[in-house]
């Protein structure tokens, strides 16, 4: 393999000969070179060449790089990197036929099934160093990928070979430490820490949403309740009048709630005024209570809204004029319950405190998935 260029060379009759053109490939990813060595499992292996490829997965290109190690025992390993990571691999013998097309489970051994999940193409961009076989740039091939018992499996087909490889997931920091790359590991171990620090800050940030979550909700209980005030609906136009002394200007909650059942397709107009110690006037809120029926495709509907309330925030203390007032008359028994809850605790403060720190733990949480080399 040139290093100039890429290309395939043999040694021809009185010079050179070039086999297949090719491309010299980018620098590698990680600092792995040509002739550099490792102690992988007792044996020493010797970096023989680098290939670099190139796939379509439904659409999405990706690359990723394998590394051709020879060992002093003469086995040969594949180490590849690739965007979910780092596998160390061997190559193993074929039990029976396959297609890797259509494969979904195959015999690898010893009584063990690999079971094969994930199919693409993919190209050899370019290729390095003393190969144990050619790899022609521009050539495409076949993958399967598939896991079993812990392992990985991958068939690749080329229009002359058909391969299976046995392997495992490996630590980058494991392999800095296999290749005795002290600027390496360093590198992994600050990434690694910068990794831990954003995870211990996203799970903090995380319990710091759910503790304000459960407060608003604890909070959202809180105040100091009248006594319910009872307005009969019976009397036209009647507007009742009452009494209540805040004695500090925390929000209150002021509801009104019907007690018994409109007449349907009727509703009612309920309007809430409040003098304050002053003098001073200003509507609380108007509000529609109703009870609707009718008919559609689906067959008979009911719509009722019994029930609404409001917040007051008193400017002032001392004693409040709550008046309550409706427009219409019913024959039944019907009646509206009024009622104030003073010194009510707002949860919106507790709910925006949680919002705001579950969004800071999703982004700790990306940035922490984002601490590690890139993979090309």
């Amino acid at each position: 393999m040139c290093q100039t260029c890429g290309s395939h060379v043999t040694v021809g009759v009185e010079e050179l000969e070039i086999l297949s053109p090719g491309k010299k490939l980018p620098p590698a990813p990680r600092p792995i070179n040509l002739g550099d060595q490792a102690t992988i499992g007792g044996t020493e292996y010797v970096v023989l060449g680098r290939v670099m490829y190139r796939g379509v997965d439904e659409g999405v290109a990706f690359t990723w790089n394998e590394w051709q190690l020879g060992g002093d025992d003469g086995r040969i390993l594949w180490l590849s990197l690739d965007e979910k990571g780092w596998s160390l691999s061997r190559k193993i013998r074929f039990r029976e036929p396959v297609n890797p097309r259509s494969v979904v489970m195959l015999n690898v051994g010893d009584g063990q099934k690999a079971f094969f999940h994930e199919r693409y193409t993919a190209q050899i961009y370019g290729a390095e160093g003393e190969l144990t076989w050619r790899a022609k740039p521009g050539s495409s091939m076949l993958f399967a990928d598939g896991a079993g018992k812990g392992a990985k499996y991958s068939i690749s087909k080329s229009p002359k070979e058909l391969s299976l490889y046995q392997g495992k997931e490996v630590s980058e920091m494991a392999l800095a430490k296999a290749f005795g790359n002290d600027a390496w590991l360093k590198m992994v171990t600050r990434y690694k820490e910068r990794r831990s620090a954003y995870n211990r800050s996203a799970v903090m940030a995380l319990v710091a949403s759910v503790i304000a979550f459960v407060i608003a909700g604890i909070v959202s209980f809180t105040g100091v309740r009248e006594e319910p005030i009872t307005v009969d609906l019976r009397n036209e136009g009647d507007t009742e009048s009452f009494d209540v002394d805040f004695r500090t200007q925390r929000p209150a909650i002021v509801s009104v709630q019907l007690d018994g059942t409109l007449p349907q397709n009727t509703s009612v107009d309920i309007d809430v005024g409040i003098t304050s110690p002053d003098g001073t006037t200003q509507d609380l809120f108007v509000q529609e209570l109703w009870h609707e029926t009718g008919r559609d495709e689906d067959g008979v509907w009911v719509s009722r809204s019994y029930r609404t309330s409001d917040m007051f925030v008193p400017t002032q203390s001392g004693k409040h004029v709550f008046d309550v007032s409706y427009n219409g008359t019913y024959n039944d028994d019907i009646e509206l319950l009024f009622n104030v809850r003073r010194q009510h605790i707002m949860p919106i403060w507790f709910l925006i405190y949680g919002v705001g720190a579950l969004i800071m733990a999703g982004i700790l949480a990306i940035m922490a998935s984002g601490q590690r080399p890139s993979h090309n």
